[in-house]
C-alpha cells in the first residue's frame, strides 16, 4: 500500500483526484462580457481582455486600463495623414508635381507650380515663366532710319511672340549692330541679361550667308560671351534669314505682285486682288512697319 501511495504522489504531484475534487485550491476569475443591453459608457470602452467579437456594436476606439480598472482611458493615436481630408487648393489652374493628378477634378493643368504649406490650406504659387532673349543683328548703318527699322522689327516680333505664344516662354527681343551704330552685340546681350533672360538666341539679319553672317558676327558673339562671363546663360546663333528660301521666295514674289498691281490698275483706279500677298508672320511684320512709318 505504501508503494502504491508513493506512485500516486509521483504521478499526481498536485493532488488532483480523478472525477473531481482536488487537494489544491484554484481561484477562477471571470470577466463580464459586454452585451447589447450594457450601458452606453461601457460600450465606449474597449477591454483588451475581451475578444473583439464580443462587442455587438463594434470595437470602441477608447481602451480601458485593464490593470487598474480606473476611469482614466487612453485614446487611440490620430489617424494617418492619408486618412485626413486633403487640403484644399486655391488654384486649380496650376499643377503641383508633388500632388497626385487625381486631386484635380477638372483634369491635370498644363501650367506647373509649387505648393507652399500653411496651417489650413495649400496655396499654389504661380510658376515663373522662363524668359528667352532674342538678339536681332544687322550690319549697322550711318543712316539712322535703317537702324530704327531693325528696332521696330524687334518690337513687332516681341509682341507677336508673346501675344500668340502658349505662355511657356516670355520673349524679350532686342536689336544690335555689327558695327558703325549702337548698340553693339555685347551691349545687346548685356541688356537681355539685365532683363532676366535665361537663354539668348542671336539671329543674323542678313539675306545671304556671306562673310559677315558666317564669320564676323559669330566671332563677335564669341568675344561677347567671353567678356560677359555668364556661363549659366547659354547663347546660340541661328542661320541668316536669307537661308530660308521658301520664305524669301514668297516675300520677293509678294513685292513683285504689288508692283504689277500698280501697272494693271484700271481706269477706275481699282486694283486687282493680290493673291500672292505676303501672309503669316512676315506679312504681319510688313503691315505693322508700314503703319508705323505711314
Amino acid at each position: 500500500d505504501s508503494k502504491n501511495e508513493e506512485d500516486e504522489d509521483r504521478l499526481n504531484p498536485f493532488g488532483i483526484t480523478p472525477g473531481g475534487g482536488s487537494s489544491a485550491s484554484f481561484q477562477e476569475t471571470t470577466v463580464p462580457k459586454p452585451t447589447s443591453s450594457s450601458s452606453s459608457a461601457a460600450d465606449d470602452l474597449f477591454d483588451p481582455r475581451i475578444s473583439p467579437h464580443e462587442y455587438p456594436n463594434g470595437v470602441p476606439k477608447t481602451v480601458v486600463d485593464a490593470a487598474a480598472e480606473a476611469t482614466s482611458s487612453f485614446t487611440t493615436p490620430p489617424p494617418s495623414l492619408s486618412s485626413q481630408p486633403k487640403q484644399q487648393k486655391t488654384q486649380q489652374d496650376v499643377f503641383d508635381p508633388r500632388l497626385s493628378p487625381h486631386d484635380y477634378p477638372n483634369g491635370t493643368p498644363s501650367t506647373i507650380g509649387y505648393a507652399s504649406s500653411s496651417t489650413t490650406t495649400t496655396t499654389l504659387s504661380s510658376f515663373t515663366t522662363q524668359k528667352i532673349g532674342i538678339l536681332l543683328i544687322d550690319h549697322g548703318s550711318k543712316r539712322e532710319k535703317s537702324n530704327l527699322h531693325l528696332e521696330g522689327l524687334a518690337q513687332v516680333y516681341q509682341a507677336q511672340c508673346n501675344n500668340n505664344g502658349d505662355g511657356k516662354y516670355e520673349y524679350v527681343v532686342k536689336a544690335a549692330h555689327m558695327e558703325i551704330a549702337a548698340p553693339s552685340i555685347e551691349d545687346g546681350m548685356n541688356t537681355l541679361i539685365e532683363e532676366g533672360v535665361g537663354k539668348i538666341i542671336c539671329h543674323p539679319y542678313f539675306l545671304s550667308p556671306g562673310k559677315h553672317a558666317t564669320k564676323d558676327i559669330p566671332n563677335l558673339i564669341s568675344s561677347a560671351i567671353t567678356s560677359i562671363n555668364k556661363p549659366h546663360i547659354p547663347v546660340v546663333t541661328t542661320d541668316p534669314v536669307g537661308t530660308k528660301l521658301n520664305v524669301m521666295v514668297n516675300a520677293i514674289h509678294g513685292l513683285v505682285e504689288e508692283c504689277l498691281e500698280t501697272l494693271e490698275e484700271d481706269v477706275s483706279g481699282v486694283k486687282k486682288k493680290n493673291e500672292w500677298e505676303l501672309g503669316g508672320f512676315f506679312g504681319d511684320v510688313k503691315r505693322m512697319l508700314e503703319e508705323e512709318e505711314g
